[in-house]
Order: structure tokens, then sequence, then C-alpha cells
């Protein structure tokens, strides 16, 4: 799966990723209680923004080992910008 330079805002999730390889570049998430939750296995995700999210603009849950977090921006979200609950293996830059 591939998401790129798509939009979302005023939703429960604004990108709700349960999927293996997803690859999202240059997304923006604004406006939804979660910005991104992402769950799944080698995916990456570069140059994405969450911007004014009511809970988390990047939840990054358990289960998402290989994971490729890089460039990502977080802006005035209520709660986390940046929720990490994955392995060690995760490269986030």
């Amino acid at each position: 799966n591939k998401l790129l330079g798509n939009a979302c805002t005023n939703n429960d999730h604004g990108f709700d990723i349960h999927g293996a390889r997803t690859t999202m570049i240059s997304n923006i998430a604004g406006n939804n209680h979660d910005g991104f939750f992402v769950q799944g296995p080698d995916s990456k995700l570069v140059r994405n923004n969450a911007v004014a999210n009511i809970e988390y603009g990047f939840h990054l849950a358990a289960g998402t080992g290989g994971l490729k977090f890089v460039k990502n921006f977080a802006s005035t979200n209520s709660g986390s910008g940046i929720l990490l609950n994955m392995p060690a293996d995760a490269v986030v830059k």
C-alpha cells in the first residue's frame, strides 16, 4: 500500500493503518482525534504532518517492527505529538 499527498481532517483517526509494508509520504492529518495510527510491520512514514489533532499526532503502536519514521512533523496536538509503543528495531529520525 502507498499513500502519497493525501489529507484527512475532522475524523476519529485521520489515517488508520493496520497492514504490513505500508508507505506514507507527504500526507497531512489535522483536527482529528488521532492524526496517524499505524500498526503493522515494515512500514515507512516520510515527511507527513500531524497538526492540531485532539489526542496524538502520530500513534505508532506495538506490532510496527521494522518501521522507518523519517522527517515527520507534529505540532499543536493536544496529547503527544509522537507516541512510540514499538520494538527497538524501528528507525526514527
